[in-house]
This record gives structure tokens, C-alpha cells and sequence, in this order.
């Protein structure tokens, strides 16, 4: 069934139970265009709509912007007072959790509880109101059709978990009904990648020929592999990864195996949606009607294109605001202008996540990442993980298929020393598997150093 039969039923949904996607959904593609000036007003509007609201409705800003002697008054007269504003951590969140919930009562029976995986520490669980629930499907659609997928057209998912019996039943009838508004016949849960149900995904797509297909990158890699494994032919007219990094040599495996172009997005669960790939594939563009990042190298904005860590605020998610929330994510800008013509901020690719920095002995870092393209090199390596265990030890698991070549393990050693120093020991696994984390996600290299 096409959107347009599909929308009647939307319309029916949205008056009966008060959904606001499509009005999201239709203001996005009124604003894709803007120019910069206008983009960053229509930003400023909404952040100070935020700011004003969480001093008035959430008790944790309430009491930290009186501290301050800070007034939301005070950014409508200098934007730049945001910067005065206190960097926010999962920490802050955990310590005041009940202070950082919206005293408002119409907001605040809409609120659902959320939690991200901890697949990088910790669990966190949070609140989310039906605003952020549905700004954030509408962004899920809208970069859909930067790849050339319009709404009502179908789509795949492979990602995160299935609803299980203890997601309330409401919730998993109204996932369902949302799946069949909007055409998303295939939802396979990523954190279950057996051949028998990658066989199953390959059936259904069979059968259900979806357009596009989302997944996390290495599952997506994991599934690409599977396919030419077996010989198979599936085809898609594009993919979509989210989650992890994106590694040139997976895009490229990935995207000769579908026959399509990788359109790689950067969202977190707890501030989802941030920014997406445009037909270009050069950069990210933000989502500034629904956020406004920032990033940060020694405390102090960076207005170049080196690296730094991304504060994020969330400008839809009025339940449980997230300001200036420090992700733990190291990005970097491209400042010049897109050649598809959207003025939005870009970001380059995301390089990692604070845990994937590795310290030496001496007190150098060194990114992980850079680690991965040499073990994409490697012949008969099925998957690898590398952790860094304490300042001069780092272990190497190797899942290894019949023509590995023994003579490698003294070359990822040797590697591995000129990155992380010659005083560094290098120990080797060989577990027969590296299970994936219960989040669908996979961890090619983290250190358990900088966890925290």
C-alpha cells in the first residue's frame, strides 16, 4: 500500500491518539532547504523554547541556572550565554535522575522509560516524551529519502532487540501498527545473528522486496558476508548504518555485495537522529531543527576542523532534557558548503567514543580506529577484538578460519608495538567466536582504561 493510501489511516491514528509524526515529518521537508542563517534561527528559536521551559518545568536546570545567576532571558539577549551553561554527564543524570524529569503534567504522562545498552559501560535509563518519540520517527523517514526512498515505501530493519514480554503490550501493538503505517514489513533483531536467521531476513526480503535497508555497520558487514558466503543475490537501492563507525573497507564491501550506495548516520538512543549522509557521502548533515551540537577541545569551542568531543542538546525531548550533554563521541566540522545544496552544519565522520582511546606507558593516546585498517588486511580472519587491559598490555582475540596464516600474529604484533610503543605487551585469544552485544552492536577495539 503507497503513502497515499496509507496517509487516510495516519490522519485517523493522529486524531484519535493526538500523533504529530507527519506534521514532523512535513516540516522537515519544508526546512531541508533553508539557508544557513535561516536554519541556525529556527535552532536558536527552539533552543531557547527548551531552555526557557526546563527552568520553569525541570528541577535539576532550575537549581544549576540559579547558581549561575543565569536567566533564559540572558540567551535571548546574547546567544552565546548558552556556553555559561554546565556541562551535563550520564553521571549528573544518575545522581539527580528524579530532578531531571519535567514537572509538567501534560508532558509528563506521555513520558516512556528508555535505556541504553551499556555496551560501553554501565546501562542508563532515561525518560522520553511522545514529542521525541515521533520528531525522531519522522527524521527516520525523512533521511530515508535522501537515498531516493519515499515515505510509504518499504523498508528493513535489522537492529537493537525484538520487543520482548516484558515491553508492555501497548507498546509492541503500537511499534506494530507504526511498522505497518509506514511500511516497514521486515524487523529482524541484530543481537541474533545466526545463519538460520539471516536465512529468514533473506526469505522476507524476498518476499517483501524492501527499498532500503538499515542496520548497524558491522551487523550490516556480518550480513553482507553471509550473502556472498551462500552465493545468494539480494539487492537493495540503498543501506543505512547508524550506531557504529562506518569503516571505509565496510562501506565498500557492503555496498559491492547490495548493489547499492551506504548512507551512514550518526544518532545515539539517547539523543537520536543527529545527522545523516546526504547523496554526496561527504560529511553528515545536522539535524538542526531537532538538536544543536557542539564541539569542544580543551573546555573551549572548536571552530576549526580538528577533532573534539560532541555536547549535545536534544531540542525535542522536553520529559528528560538533555543540555549540553556530553556523549562521549569525538567528531570533527567540515565547514564548507555541501555540493547538494543544504546549508546545514556537517559533521565528518564520527572517529570514536572516548573508550576508544588507548594510553601509552609514556601518556601518548592513540585511537583505536586506526587499528582496524590493519586487520581488514588480514587473510582468514573471521572476526578480531582488541582491549587494551591495563597502560603496557593489550589483548588480541582472533576468531581465524583454516588459511589464516600463522606468520600474521608477528605482524599484528609488530603493528600493534609501533602504535601503542615496544615496552607494550601484545597477548593473543582464539576463541572459535566474539559474541556481539546484547545491544546488536559489535566492539572491534576499546579500552577498559577509559570505560569511565
Amino acid at each position: 500500500m503507497s503513502m497515499l493510501l496509507r496517509r487516510p489511516l495516519l490522519g485517523l491514528y493522529r486524531r484519535t491518539a493526538g500523533r504529530q509524526m507527519l506534521a514532523y515529518f512535513d516540516e522537515l521537508r519544508r526546512t531541508e532547504w533553508l539557508s544557513r542563517d535561516e536554519l541556525l534561527a529556527l535552532q536558536q528559536t527552539k533552543r531557547q523554547q527548551l531552555i526557557q521551559y526546563a527552568y520553569q518545568y525541570v528541577p535539576y536546570y532550575r537549581r544549576t541556572f540559579d547558581a549561575l545567576g543565569f536567566h533564559p532571558e540572558d540567551l535571548r539577549r546574547e546567544p552565546s550565554a548558552f556556553q555559561r551553561l554546565p556541562i551535563v554527564t550520564k553521571d549528573d543524570m544518575r545522581q539527580h535522575y528524579s530532578e531531571f524529569i519535567t514537572t509538567h503534567p501534560t508532558v509528563r504522562i506521555t513520558l516512556t522509560p528508555r535505556a541504553t545498552s551499556g555496551s560501553t559501560g554501565e546501562p542508563f535509563s532515561f525518560w522520553e516524551d511522545q514529542r521525541s518519540r515521533e520528531s525522531f520517527t519522522a527524521t527516520f523517514f525523512w533521511y530515508l529519502t535522501w537515498s531516493g526512498c519515499q515515505l510509504g515505501e518499504p523498508s528493513a530493519l535489522l537492529w537493537g532487540q525484538t520487543d520482548g514480554p516484558k515491553k508492555a503490550l501497548s507498546v509492541r501493538l503500537r511499534r506494530r501498527f507504526t511498522d505497518y503505517l509506514f511500511n516497514v514489513p521486515i524487523t529482524i533483531p541484530a543481537s541474533v545473528l545466526s545463519d538460520e536467521a539471516m536465512a529468514l531476513l533473506v526469505r522476507r526480503i524476498k518476499r517483501f522486496t524492501p527499498r532500503v535497508l538499515l542496520s548497524y555497520a558491522s551487523t550490516l558487514l556480518v550480513f553482507a558476508q553471509f550473502v556472498r558466503r551462500q552465493q545468494l543475490e539480494v539487492r537493495f537501492g540503498a543501506a543505512h548504518t547508524s550506531g557504529e563507525i562506518l569503516y571505509p573497507d565496510q562501506r565498500r564491501y557492503i555496498e559491492e555485495t547490495f548493489g547499492c550506495k551506504v548512507f551512514n548516520r550518526y544518532g545515539t538512543l539517547d539523543n537520536r537522529g543527529i545527522a545523516c549522509e546526504c547523496e554526496r557521502h561527504t560529511g553528515m548533515h545536522l539535524n538542526v531543527a531537532s538538536c544543536c551540537v557542539e564541539i569542544m577541545r580543551n573546555a573551549v569551542p572548536v571552530e576549526d576542523e580538528e577533532p573534539g568531543e560532541i555536547l549535545l542538546t536534544n531540542l525535542t525531548n522536553y520529559g528528560f532534557p538533555f543540555i549540553r550533554y556530553r556523549v562521549k563521541d569525538v567528531a570533527q566540522w567540515l565547514n564548507q558548503p555541501c555540493e547538494c545544496g543544504r546549508r546545514s552544519p556537517r559533521l565528518a565522520a564520527i572517529q570514536g567514543r572516548v573508550g576508544d582511546l588507548f594510553r601509552t606507558t609514556t601518556g601518548r593516546t592513540v585511537w583505536s580506529a586506526g587499528f582496524d585498517f590493519e586487520f581488514f588486511k588480514l587473510k582468514g580472519v573471521k572476526q578480531y577484538q582488541v582491549v587494551q587491559k591495563a597502560l603496557d598490555l593489550v589483548v588480541v582475540r582472533l576468531v581465524r578460519n583454516v588459511d589464516f596464516p600463522d606468520a600474521q600474529i608477528q605482524i599484528v604484533e609488530k603493528k600493534l608495538k609501533d602504535m601503542m610503543g615496544s615496552e607494550t605487551r601484545i597477548e593473543f585469544e582464539f576463541p572459535d567466536h566474539i559474541p556481539i552485544a546484547t545491544s546488536g552492536k559489535y566492539r572491534y577495539s576499546y579500552s577498559e582504561l577509559t570505560e569511565s
